[in-house]
This record gives C-alpha cells, structure tokens and sequence, in this order.
C-alpha cells in the first residue's frame, strides 16, 4: 500500500520535471519535500462542502480527497436562499455517505430569508469552516487547516 508520504514525494518528482535546468530542479524538491514533512508532522486536514442541489456529484467528489484528508463535514440546507425545496434524496444520500465513513459530520444550515443570498452563502460556509476548525479527533486533537 502506497502511503500519502510516497505519494506527495511521486508528485513532488513529477512537477519538478517541467523545471528543465537541473540544479532548479533539485532545489524545488528539496523546498517542497520540506514543506510536505512539515504538513505531514501533524497531518490534520479538512475540508467542508456546501451543498443544496448537485448532490449526484458529491459522493465521487468525496472519494477523490478522502484518503488525503482527516475530516469532512457537509453543510446541507433543505431550502433554498428563495424558499425552493431541495431534492427529496438529498438527506438520505447524506446519511448513507455519513454511514459509510465518507463523512465525518453533517450540519443543517437554514437559511435567514431576510438576508441576501450572498450573505447566506457567507454564513453557511463560515460554519462549515468553523465546524472543521472545532472538530476534535477520538485522542484529542484538532483540524489544523481547513479548506472549502
């Protein structure tokens, strides 16, 4: 099984090969070998989703980060910034997901239909980063950087 150590050093080499002159070519691994260990000393990653509608496209996405990350939540919201309903299979595939071990927190985002669209879309992904930063994992520890 290939670790995510070997698998950062693998792209570390294979970005560096568009680098022609040789001796930049070592210095930009050895610059970014360094920053990898430093991430990887207390890898502690999350990522938080958004999500009201395209929820067929969620689960592949989750697939494709979760063995590079440590956490991921999901802030759902079952109206829209109008008052339009979400798809009636969003909450179930959002457990199923959760179930499975693909997500790690689900949150329920209700929209203030006083505010503008934009303000609620601020809202709702400064919870969801505030979820990941607030995550504390089995052991003691906590997300370090979180990304949405």
């Amino acid at each position: 099984m290939i670790t995510q150590r070997d698998l950062l050093k693998k792209i570390i080499k294979i970005k560096s090969l568009f680098i022609l002159n040789k001796e930049k070519r070592k210095e930009y691994r050895q610059i970014e070998y360094q920053k990898m260990v430093l991430k990887l000393k207390n890898p502690k990653f999350g990522v938080s989703y958004s999500i009201f509608d395209g929820e067929e496209l969620l689960e592949a996405s989750i697939k494709q980060i979760r063995g590079c990350v440590d956490y991921i939540n999901v802030v759902y919201q079952l109206k829209s910034w109008y008052g339009d309903k979400a798809n009636e299979n969003l909450l179930p595939l959002l457990n199923n997901l959760k179930n499975r071990g693909l997500i790690d927190e689900l949150i329920e985002f209700k929209p203030d239909f006083s505010l503008e669209a934009w303000q609620n879309e601020t809202n709702k992904r400064n919870l969801g980063l505030s979820a990941a930063k607030a995550y504390t994992f089995p052991g003691g520890g906590g997300v370090k950087s979180a990304t949405l």
